[in-house]
C-alpha cells in the first residue's frame, strides 16, 4: 500500500482540496449572482429562469390588457379591472400608464401553475415595472381580484397576496353617498338637466387627443362651460372622475 493510500484510505480529497473545492464553489455562485446583476434580471416569485424575461410596452388596453412592441397582447393574471364604459376604467388605464407608460422595459413572466393563453388568445403574464407588480397595484386602487383557484381557474403563486389587497382595499368605484349616474343631455341643446349640471366633453375618439382621460369636465362657474357641448353630464365631480374625465383648466 502506497503512503498516500495508508494516509487517506479510499483516497479521500485531503483538507486542502476540500477547501479548493468549496472556493470554487463560492465562486461560481458570485459569477452566477455578478452574471445577474448585469442584464438586470430578477425572478419573480413562482417562475423558473425560462419562464421571466423582459419586454417593451407599446400601449394598455386597460388596466389589465397590455399590448407589447412585439405586436404580443397581454393579460395580467389574476386581476380584473374595468371594462371601458364601466366606472373604473379610466382610473385604471391611468394608473397602468402612469407604473409602466409607453416605452417602458418590464419583466413579464408566467407561473408553471398558469396555462399559455387565455381564451381570447392573450398571453397570461405577471408584469413587473422595476419592483413594482402592476397587478397588485391594480387590486390595492379598487380592482378585483379574480381569475385564479378560488373562481375555478388556475391557481398562481401571488394569489393569496392579490386576494389579502382584493378583501383590504375598497373598490375604485365604491359610493360616498353621492350621485355618480352619467345622465344624457337635455335633448337638442348644449345644455345638461338641473339636477346633473356638470358638462362631460367625451374626447376619446379625437386622434388629437393623447391624455390618458376620456375628456374634460366643466363646471357651471367655470370658463368654457357655455360653450361646451357635452356627450353626458353629472350630479358631481366624483361622477366625471368616475367616468374618465378631468377638471377643466379654466
Amino acid at each position: 500500500m502506497s503512503t498516500f493510500a495508508a494516509r487517506h484510505p479510499d483516497n479521500e480529497p485531503t483538507s486542502s482540496a476540500r477547501r479548493g473545492r468549496s472556493l470554487r464553489g463560492r465562486g461560481a455562485a458570485w459569477l452566477s449572482a455578478f452574471l445577474a446583476a448585469c442584464i438586470g434580471f430578477t425572478l419573480l416569485p413562482g417562475l423558473s429562469a425560462t419562464a421571466a424575461s423582459t419586454a417593451r410596452i407599446d400601449r394598455w388596453v386597460d388596466g389589465d390588457t397590455v399590448v407589447l412592441k412585439s405586436g404580443a397582447r397581454i393579460r395580467l393574471i389574476g386581476v380584473d379591472t374595468p371594462e371601458r364604459g364601466e366606472c373604473g376604467y379610466w382610473a385604471a388605464k391611468r394608473l397602468a400608464n402612469r407604473l409602466a407608460p409607453p416605452g417602458t422595459i418590464v419583466r413579464i413572466g408566467n407561473p408553471t401553475s398558469v396555462r399559455n393563453r387565455d381564451a381570447h388568445g392573450r398571453l397570461l403574464r405577471y408584469v413587473n415595472a422595476g419592483t413594482t407588480d402592476v397587478g397588485l397595484a391594480q387590486i390595492r386602487h379598487g380592482a378585483r381580484a379574480r381569475y385564479d383557484s378560488r373562481d375555478g381557474h388556475d391557481y398562481h403563486p401571488r394569489q393569496r397576496t392579490y386576494r389579502h389587497a382584493d378583501a383590504t382595499h375598497a373598490s375604485s368605484c365604491a359610493s360616498d353617498g353621492g350621485d355618480t349616474t352619467s345622465y344624457s343631455p337635455v335633448p337638442g341643446t348644449w345644455d345638461c338637466p338641473s339636477n346633473a349640471p356638470i358638462k362631460g366633453n367625451d374626447k376619446s375618439d379625437d386622434s388629437s387627443w393623447n391624455e390618458p382621460y376620456k375628456g374634460i369636465y366643466h363646471l357651471p362657474s367655470q370658463a368654457y362651460y357655455d360653450s361646451t357641448n357635452p356627450e353626458e353630464c353629472f350630479a358631481s365631480e366624483a361622477g366625471a372622475i368616475n367616468a374618465g374625465y378631468r377638471k377643466a383648466g379654466a
